[in-house]
């Protein structure tokens, strides 16, 4: 009995002496390889989740920007029914990428040319009545429907034009203008600025003093048409409307292509070619790649998104 207290004490006087200092360095060696597996895990996790929000980010605005480029494709050639008329324009770069220039009318009216306009000159008034007793074809007079002194083809471009301003009435300033095309009906055309009109002698007036390209003849007719041209400049996707007004769409792209399938099932990276009609289109292929980037956890790699849309206008030949 003696013997077995006295062990029982020796075994509580050697537990009050703690733990070892091996004993102490094990333990915070073990801690810390669990603390760092577990901060590794977390690391991992987290830059995971960056990387699926960059991805997500950069689909969404992928996937934004092909609808928007989608959208045109199957509105261009509205209103437009001339095969020569280059609707739809696809050209390659000096870096390999895809020029995209797509056309749509933007009112049902067309005005006819009734005057002849030269090549290298600038006279600033194009006819688009006579009022002759044998005027061209196309351009005598046409009715005044509601009596107020402008022929009812010219009216409708004057009030779209004075309503550019979101003023109503025509109040003659500076934001009263719009982009006119005039077309040869032969496949040569050119925009010019469109800023005033006169009843009086059936002529609209154009503002700039640039010099014409091409020769008009009384074939010839006047559209208002809208050019959206997508071109990819500093890896941004742009959207470029009218020449004037751009709209950044995508960044970090390293590129953008596009491709015309023809009815024939030809597969096609620059259009029209020579004796080519937009309405030979079968539809067109539209491609936007992400370049390689990396910003500190966050990395987008090989994204890529792919379309193909159908001109509906086609169907109007």
């Amino acid at each position: 009995m003696e013997r077995r207290y006295t062990t029982l004490r020796q075994s509580i006087r050697n537990s009050d002496s703690g733990f070892t200092l091996l004993e102490v360095l094990v333990s915070i060696f073990i801690a810390s390889i669990v603390i760092g597996m577990a901060f590794s895990a977390v690391l991992y996790n987290r830059k995971l989740y960056l990387e699926d929000q960059a991805r997500n980010k950069v689909n969404q605005n992928l996937r934004a920007a092909i609808d928007l480029v989608g959208t045109d494709i199957k509105q261009a050639g509205e209103r437009l029914t001339d095969p020569k008329i280059p609707v739809i324009q696809v050209t390659r770069n000096a870096n390999g990428t895809s020029e995209l220039i797509l056309l749509r009318n933007l009112i049902g009216t067309v005005l006819p040319v009734c005057g002849t306009i030269n090549a290298g000159s600038n006279t600033d008034v194009v006819f688009v009545a006579d009022r002759s007793a044998n005027p061209p074809a196309g351009c005598t007079p046409v009715p005044d429907a509601n009596n107020d002194g402008w022929p009812d083809n010219l009216e409708v471009w004057r009030n779209y034009r004075c309503a550019q301003d979101k003023v109503t009435g025509c109040q003659g300033n500076a934001s009263e203008v719009v982009r006119a095309y005039i077309y040869d009906g032969n496949g040569k055309g050119e925009f010019f600025t469109y800023d005033a009109d006169d009843n009086s002698n059936f002529k609209i007036h154009k503002s700039n003093s640039t010099f014409w390209q091409n020769n008009y003849s009384t074939n010839s007719s006047i559209y208002l048409i809208e050019e959206r041209h997508y071109t990819l400049q500093n890896n941004t996707l742009k959207l470029i409307t009218n020449g004037t007004v751009t709209q950044n769409l995508v960044n970090e792209l390293a590129s953008f292509q596009a491709n015309v399938l023809m009815s024939s099932n030809q597969l096609k990276d620059t259009f029209p070619g020579a004796g080519e009609s937009w309405q030979q289109l079968q539809s067109l292929q539209v491609t936007l790649t992400v370049k390689d980037t990396s910003k500190g956890l966050i990395k987008a790699k090989n994204l890529q998104i792919s379309g193909h849309f159908f001109p509906r206008n086609v169907l109007s030949r």
